[in-house]
């Protein structure tokens, strides 16, 4: 029995080849995705309805040398704003209350930017207005928040002696020493209102801030300022030690209430919530073994052979109500804090102690104690510790901020490991130096929710904020490969550093998990155009070897 055989001549042979080049060019950005679609069977290939871009929303922002978005926020019609520091002369602006870099070089450490920015984005986007901040020296962005009819009101350090302060400043002149903290406001179009300088003749430096229901604003930090101003009713009148952590109120641009908080060592006050009763808790780190500390305390004594967090909670400014140790053998630093509906305080940060208390059935109850784990612990608002669980591989690991949607705590931090455990994840591998990694549990403390986002080189958030169901990130990327969507306002990497702006409609992606197509965006991004050159190479070149053969 004769078998038909099909002959192909050269050019029809060519033309196959290079076809299926071009089809797997095509299709291996679409299946580069973890064990190929969600919602792919063994038995049989689902459509995929939806892709990822339909919920996410991602872009870089910078100019042509390094740019760091610290915080993000969002107003009462969705536009995003995000503050942030720059050394770039031609950083986007846009309507600018100030339109020329004024800040100076950039020292060794990127601990201070050469200005600051502030920028507003609409919901979809699209820059409304952009504008610089700054004075001739260095100065730095902290946190950003919306007041009342959209106000932006900003905190941060600067070591410019001409920063641009207003008439109606606390503080019209720079107080001395390394930096001093700097408050200001902007009306919602981003013209300058009021801005004030904050410190006394040493270091003075801004931790976080809140808005009261009053509107006051409460302010934390650190200072070395033996005369930083305080008030008469202040818990604490005098500097402790070599550095104390200071909390100050400021009403209708006047101080109501400051004071220093700490021991005889060093403190400082990284973040502060308010909880359901108007309580003032602030977190941060402490060297000192005389820290206030209440009869109530989780942990009485500092066991950190460097460092300790701290919590304190003050009721009427003064009155404190809670303070405690929360640490391991070695150091912490605890970078993160919120306060859920119920008033349990959420803290995150890093470790380096083996013996950082956990509880039975956390995520990661051993430290892995190779760099540095990061940490993640829940405190009831009396105190006593209702979950604590490490989060490390074999690198350097730290969680940084902590929000909420719903009842479901949201937690976002970088990792420089892999094979951390994945649940719905929009990026299934590790691809950089450092990746973000963002987190969601549930009121089981369950992960629904665990993905790496970044490109190939360092990839690091500071911002995090929760607005009706969407999750809004923003910090600092020096991938050229950092996923942005289509519809980014800027595409590409600037710079060394650019900022970078992530938000995904997290409820949305949950629900609908199972028919979104999931691909790695960073590593299809980086590898997919590799892959397809190299197909279609591969079939010019066969082409090449049948003709020499037959020839």
């Amino acid at each position: 029995m004769k078998k038909n055989i099909v002959c192909l001549n050269r050019n029809q042979l060519f033309e196959f080849l290079l076809i299926l080049g071009l089809a797997s060019a095509y299709l291996f950005p679409i299946y580069t995705v973890s064990g190929g679609y969600q919602g792919v069977s063994m038995n049989q290939v689902t459509l995929v309805q939806s892709s990822i871009e339909d919920y996410t929303y991602s872009t870089f922002f910078g100019g042509t040398d390094v740019e760091r978005i610290m915080d993000i926020a969002v107003d009462s019609m969705g536009n995003i704003v995000v503050f942030g520091g720059t050394y770039s002369v031609d950083l986007p602006t846009l309507n600018p209350f100030q339109g020329i870099y004024g800040g100076g070089e950039a020292p060794e450490h990127l601990f201070l930017m050469g200005d600051c920015f502030v920028a507003k984005f609409s919901e979809d986007g699209a820059l409304l207005w952009s504008t610089y901040l700054g004075g001739s020296n260095l100065d730095d962005p902290e946190y950003v928040l919306i007041g009342d009819d959209d106000e932006i009101i900003l905190l941060g350090d600067t070591q410019s002696e001409d920063f641009p302060v207003t008439d109606n400043a606390i503080q019209g002149v720079y107080g001395g020493g390394e930096t001093d903290c700097f408050l200001a406001r902007l009306t919602k179009d981003g013209e300058l209102t009021y801005s004030t300088y904050l410190g006394g003749s040493d270091e003075d430096r801004a931790g976080d801030f809140e808005i009261e229901e009053s509107g006051s604003l409460v302010i934390v930090g650190r200072t070395s300022s033996a005369d930083f101003p305080v008030t008469l009713n202040a818990f604490q009148r005098e500097l402790g030690g070599e550095t104390d952590s200071f909390i100050t109120v400021i009403t209708d641009n006047q101080i109501v209430y400051s004071s220093f908080f700490g021991g005889t060592g060093i403190e400082g006050a990284s973040e502060i919530a308010l909880d359901s009763y108007g309580n003032i808790v602030f977190t941060g780190t402490t060297t000192s073994d005389d820290l206030p500390l209440t009869d109530n305390a989780f942990q009485d004594t500092i066991v950190g052979e460097e460092r300790d967090c701290f919590v304190a909670m003050f009721q009427d400014y003064s009155d404190l109500f809670y303070a405690t140790y929360l640490g391991g053998d070695h150091m912490e630093d605890c970078f993160g804090m919120g306060i859920d509906s119920s008033d349990n305080i959420h803290l995150v940060g890093r470790t380096w102690s083996d013996d950082f208390p956990t509880t039975p059935g956390s995520i990661q109850e051993s430290y892995n104690g190779i760099e540095v784990d990061g940490f993640y612990t829940r405190l009831t608002s009396e105190g006593s510790m209702t979950y604590s669980t490490f989060y490390g591989g074999d690198g350097w690991d730290s969680l940084f901020k902590v929000a909420f949607n719903g009842e479901n705590v949201i937690i976002m931090g970088i990792v420089n490991s892999g094979g951390f455990p994945l649940v719905n994840a929009i990026q299934n591998d590790f691809m950089g130096q450092i990746d973000t990694v963002i987190l969601v549990m549930d009121q089981e403390n369950q992960l629904t929710f665990s993905t790496y986002l970044g490109g190939s080189q360092v990839d690091q958030p500071s911002g995090l904020k929760i607005s009706d169901g969407k999750l809004y990130l923003a910090g600092q990327s020096y991938s050229t490969d950092f996923y942005t969507t289509d519809d980014a306002y800027q595409e590409s990497n600037a710079g060394s550093g650019d900022g970078f702006i992530f938000t995904i409609e997290l409820d949305d992606y949950l629900h609908d998990v199972d028919d979104i197509q999931v691909p790695n965006p960073a590593r299809t991004k980086l590898l997919s155009s590799i892959i397809s050159y190299v197909v279609v190479l591969g079939s010019i070149v066969s082409w090449f070897l049948i003709m020499k053969r037959y020839n």
